[in-house]
C-alpha cells in the first residue's frame, strides 16, 4: 500500500528513529527554517529527549555538556548558514577532548549554492580539520536504497562519535514540511528500514597484547612514576590505578583535572600537591624517576610540564585512541590500549615492590597538604586560591564541580584540598577556551541528578551569558560561583605584565559591570559574600536549593599573584628544610 508523503520529513523522520533505535537520547535544537524537517522530525520522537535552545552556539556547548556528562552521543540540529559556524567552537573542543556529539546541519539544495541564495553558505566538511567522520545525507528520495544508504550513515556516525564528533550535512529542497505531500511510498519499505542487524561498537581498534618488550621495561624499572591527566575513563581504571600504583610501588601524580582528584578510593601514593612541589630544584631531583606510565592528557600547570619536559625517563603513553598528549614530544612509545586493562595486566605480571623512594615522595605531598591547609588559614576572601579551597571542601559529597579554564582549573590544581568524598569533575580543556563555560555546565545540570557547580571567572562568564537563558526556561538547578577580578587576571603572570604601557587597556581589560543586575535579569538567587563566613554560608545555602544561584567573590588579581608566588617560594624553603637527607641520597647527581 502506497502513502502520500513529504519527501523531506520522512527522510528525516527515518533518521530520528535510527538514532532513537541506536540509543541517541538527546538532542538540542535551534530554531530555523532550512532545518524543519529535522526539527519536526525530532519533536515527533518521544524516544529522543529534547532541548531547545536559541543561541547555536550555546546549543552545542550545551549539548558538550550533556555528552560528557552521559558519555552518550548527543545530537545537534541547525538551520543552513552562519548557523553551521556558530557550532565550531563548541566542535573543536568535542574533538580535542574525544566527546561524542552527532553535527547535523540543514542545508540547501546544490543548485542554490554559488547563486547568490540567502543563507546559503558551503557547508561540505566545512569542519574538516576537527571532525572525526563527515557525511553528506544527500538530497531526500522515497527509493530502498536511499534509505539503506541513511541507515548505514546513521550506524557509521554513532559508532565513530565514540572517538569524538560527526557532522552529517543535509540538504533539503522546498517544500519543508510535513503536510506537503510531493511523493508516494510503499509502506513495507519503511518496516524493514527500520529493522537494525547492525551491532553498535566503539570505533576503536586497540592492540591485542601488551608488547613484550615494553612489560620487560616495566619490570625492570627501579622507579616508576604514573601521570594521572584528564580524560574520559571508563569506572574500572580508579581501582585499576590504585591496584598497580601499590604493586609496583609507583607514585601517581594527580593533574587537576584528572578523575581520582576527588575520587572516594585515594591510593597510597597518590600526590596533590606536585604542581606547587615541582617549583622546588630539590623536589625535581627526588622525584626523577627511570619510566613514566602516562595516561590521560598532558599536565595542565606549566611546572608539570616543564618536568616532564625535562626528565631524562623513558615516557610510555597509554590510552585508547593512539592519541599523542605529550606537548613536549619527549615520549618513546605510544600504546593504543585500554587503560584499566593495561593496569590489571602489568599488576598481574609484577612482584610487589617495597618502594622506599615511593613513601618517601608520599609523605612529602602530605607534608605539603598539611603545609597548604596552614597557609590558607591566614588569607582572605580576596585571595582567588582561597576560594577554590574552601568551594572544594563545602560541596556536598556525589556532587558534579565544572571548572573553567583560566585560572580557575590551575588554582584547582595548586589550591584544592585532597578531600575525600566523591566528587565528578568536569572541564573543557581539549582547546581551554573560556567560550560556552555556562552552557556546558547547564547541559551537565540538565542531564544529571546531581547538584552541580560551576566556578568560573568572570571573563568566561562574560563570554557565555545566553547559557543563562537555558538555565532560565528549563529550570535547571546550578550554582554558579563567579571569581571577580575585573578582568584577565591570568594575564599577570605572563613576561607582558612588566611592560605597564598597554597593559591595562590590552590585557586585563577591565569591564566594571554589576554582575547583581545580569542575575536578576535571569531570576537568579543572587550572593556576594564579602568574608570567608558569609562565602561558606552562601555555598551552603546553595546546595540547598534549587534553580539558578549565583555566588560572586571580588578578588585581587595582583595580590592572588603575588600570593601565588609567596605560596610556591615559602612551600619550596618548607620542602628543602623538612625532607629527610636519607630521601634525598636517592636522587641522581
Amino acid at each position: 500500500m502506497k502513502i502520500g508523503v513529504n519527501k523531506n520529513f520522512l527522510f528525516a523522520s527515518v533518521f530520528a528513529e535510527l538514532l532513537a533505535k541506536l540509543e541517541v537520547r538527546n538532542v538540542c535544537i535551534s530554531p530555523g527554517s532550512r532545518s524543519t524537517p529535522l526539527s519536526l522530525a525530532f519533536a515527533e520522537n518521544k524516544k529522543i529527549k529534547k532541548t531547545i535552545i536559541l543561541d547555536e552556539r550555546s546549543s552545542a556547548f550545551f549539548a558538550l555538556g550533556m555528552a560528557q556528562q552521559t558519555g552518550a552521543p548527543t545530537a545537534v540540529v541547525t538551520t543552513s548558514g552562519t548557523a553551521v559556524a556558530e557550532l565550531y567552537p563548541a566542535i573543536i573542543e568535542a574533538f580535542n577532548s574525544r566527546i561524542p556529539l552527532l553535527i547535523l546541519t540543514a542545508d540547501r539544495p546544490p543548485e542554490l549554492h554559488g547563486v547568490g541564495a540567502n543563507q546559503t553558505i558551503n557547508q561540505e566538511n566545512i569542519y574538516a580539520e576537527n571532525i572525526r567522520a563527515y557525511f553528506n545525507a544527500g538530497m531526500p528520495q522515497t527509493t530502498k536504497k536511499n534509505f539503506e544508504r541513511l541507515k548505514k550513515i546513521a550506524v557509521k556516525a554513532v559508532n565513530i562519535s565514540a572517538g569524538g564528533p560527526v557532522h552529517i550535512n543535509f540538504p533539503f529542497k522546498k517544500p519543508l514540511e510535513p503536510w506537503d505531500i510531493n511523493a508516494r511510498i510503499d509502506n513495507n519499505i519503511l518496516t524493514n528500514i527500520l529493522e537494525l542487524n547492525t551491532l553498535k561498537g566503539k570505533g576503536k581498534a586497540l592492540v591485542s597484547k601488551i608488547p613484550k618488550d615494553l612489560i620487560k621495561k616495566i619490570i625492570s624499572a627501579q622507579r616508576i612514576l604514573i601521570f594521572s591527566g584528564g580524560g574520559n575513563f571508563e569506572d574500572d581504571f580508579y581501582p585499576a590505578i590504585r591496584r598497580l600504583s601499590l604493586k609496583i610501588g609507583a607514585p601517581v601524580i594527580v593533574d587537576a583535572y584528572s578523575p581520582l582528584k576527588f575520587n572516594a578510593s585515594k591510593g597510597n601514593y597518590f600526590l596533590f600537591n606536585t604542581a606547587s612541589l615541582l617549583n622546588s630544584r630539590k623536589f625535581f631531583q627526588l622525584l626523577n624517576p627511570d619510566l613514566i606510565l602516562h595516561f590521560g592528557n598532558a599536565p595542565t600547570t606549566s611546572a608539570v610540564l616543564k618536568a616532564y619536559e625535562n626528565f631524562k625517563a623513558k615516557k610510555i603513553l597509554i590510552n585508547e585512541f593512539g592519541d599523542v598528549k605529550d606537548p613536549s614530544r619527549t615520549y618513546t612509545k605510544l600504546l593504543k590500549y585500554d587503560p584499566a586493562k593495561f593496569c590489571n595486566e602489568i599488576s598481574e605480571l609484577s612482584e610487589k615492590k617495597n618502594n622506599a623512594w615511593a613513601r618517601t615522595i608520599k609523605s612529602v605531598d602530605a607534608k605539603a597538604e598539611k603545609f597548604k591547609d596552614k597557609f590558607l588559614v591566614k588569607t582572605k576572601i580576596n585571595f582567588e586560591g582561597k576560594i577554590v579551597y574552601e568551594t572544594v571542601n563545602l560541596l556536598p559529597a556525589n556532587s558534579n564541580l565544572f571548572v573553567s579554564n583560566s585560572m580557575p582549573v590551575r588554582d584547582l590544581d595548586y589550591f584544592a584540598p585532597a578531600v575525600k568524598k566523591k566528587i565528578r569533575l568536569f572541564v573543557n580543556r581539549g582547546a581551554s577556551g573560556i567560550d560556552g563555560i555556562i552552557s556546558t555546565a547547564a547541559g551537565i545540570a540538565r542531564s544529571s541528578n546531581k547538584k552541580t557547580f560551576l566556578l568560573t571567572g568572570d571573563l568566561a562568564f562574560l563570554h557565555d551569558l545566553n547559557g543563562l537563558q537555558i538555565i532560565k526556561k528549563y529550570g535547571i538547578d546550578l550554582t554558579i560561583i563567579i571569581i571577580d577580578n575585573n578582568g584577565g587576571g591570568i594575564f599577570r603572570l605572563l613576561p607582558v605584565a612588566k611592560k605597564k604601557k598597554h597593559f591595562e587597556e590590552l590585557f586585563i581589560t577591565p569591564h566594571n559591570l554589576d554582575f547583581q543586575k545580569i542575575a536578576l535579569a535571569f531570576e537568579a538567587k543572587y550572593f556576594s559574600p564579602k568574608s570567608i563566613g558569609a562565602l561558606r554560608n552562601s555555598i551552603i545555602t546553595a546546595s540547598k536549593t534549587n534553580g539558578l544561584k549565583v555566588i560572586r567573590i571580588r578578588t585581587d588579581s595582583m595580590l592572588s599573584t603575588n600570593l601565588r608566588k609567596e605560596y610556591f617560594l615559602k612551600l619550596s624553603r618548607y620542602f628543602e628544610n623538612e625532607t629527610p637527607l636519607t630521601a634525598l641520597s636517592h636522587t641522581r647527581r
